[in-house]
């Protein structure tokens, strides 16, 4: 069998923040507890796959384009930026996101500084991409 050069990135989502009613809950509580994660990544192990968890903050609303973060870029399905008008599938586009999250250094870096305080790891991933969105926009009002 041919291996390709495959690389496998997934949120590192938190399912506990959600909170669907006590039945569906208790339904879930397995994938709560990271069984399903734990299967994947047995699974990929077993392949000789390598995977990595990326921090899953934003990765639905902001524009990979321009790293504009906004509510408004999401309806339903569709993603159109509020700024530079990139539409995509709103799916794919949080796909897109994940992925260069996975091969970010400046992000990676944040990630781990902020480990063990999600408010702060937020909000400097969100000045992050501010900061990035601002360098857009100025370099597209030069050209």
């Amino acid at each position: 069998m041919k291996r390709s050069h495959s690389f496998c990135v997934y949120e590192d989502l938190d399912i506990t923040e959600f909170d669907r009613g006590t039945r569906n809950n208790k339904r879930d509580s397995m994938w709560i507890r990271g069984q399903l994660t734990k299967k994947v990544q047995s699974k990929l192990n077993w392949l000789g796959i390598p995977h990595m968890a990326v921090d899953p903050a934003y990765t639905s609303k902001m524009c990979p384009k321009c790293s504009n973060i906004d509510d408004k870029n999401r309806k339903g399905k569709f993603f159109v930026c509020t700024v530079c008008k990139h539409e995509d599938d709103a799916d794919h586009n949080a796909a897109i996101n994940i992925g260069q999250r996975a091969l970010d250094d400046e992000v990676l870096k944040l990630v781990e500084k902020y480990r063990y305080n999600t408010n702060k790891r937020h909000s400097a991933l969100k000045e992050l991409f501010k900061k990035r969105h601002r360098s857009y926009i100025s370099i597209k009002s030069v050209a």
